[in-house]
């Protein structure tokens, strides 16, 4: 099985606004959004299976208001 680990690095912040955005837009986290793109990148170069799939979510049990819709609107007297 496949772990996931921890690494810093350092960008150039026109950079990390536009992963910001990029990933704002695919409602992902910035390193959910990193990580799909990395992993896709790696498999056109050949250093990750043609077949092989990300490791996914993998925090386990269930997670409060997981799933649930929020809603904003707020009843006026």
């Amino acid at each position: 099985m496949f772990e996931r680990k921890n690494k810093s690095f350092k960008l150039d912040s026109r950079v990390l606004d536009a992963l910001e955005s990029l990933a704002q837009k695919r409602n992902a986290s910035v390193n959910r959004y990193l990580e799909n793109l990395l992993f896709s990148h790696a498999k056109l170069e050949g250093e990750i299976p043609i077949d092989a799939m990300p490791i996914g979510e993998n925090r386990g049990g269930k997670r409060r208001n997981a799933g649930r819709k929020v809603t904003t609107s707020k009843v006026e007297n």
